[in-house]
């Protein structure tokens, strides 16, 4: 996919201008304590690639991630599931032959 910088940040200036009258006060983060769980924030960013390419996106307080039933995170984490269940099977069978 080639990148155009002009439009890339003429669309990036244009959701800037439209997202200007959201008023978002600053949070104070303790950096030093910051956890891997999840963090809601007051707005997410949503852009959908459709056709070759990206529309402009929005902001959005609707949390909710949709995916395709085809996606490919799917298939992903299903072999991963396989992998380790099989593994697990592997090494039980592995420590029972080391008992006799």
């Amino acid at each position: 996919m080639i990148v155009d910088p002009i439009y890339d940040n003429a669309r990036l200036y244009r959701i800037r201008k439209e997202t200007e009258d959201i008023k978002m006060e600053k949070k104070d983060i303790d950096w030093s304590n910051l956890s891997f769980g999840y963090q809601e924030t007051d707005y997410s960013y949503v852009s959908n690639y459709k056709d070759g390419k990206w529309d402009d996106g929005q902001l959005t307080k609707d949390h909710t991630v949709t995916l395709n039933e085809c996606a490919g995170v799917f298939q992903y984490a299903q072999t991963c599931l396989k992998d380790l269940r099989h593994t697990q099977q592997r090494m039980a069978e592995l420590s029972a032959s080391d008992l006799t």
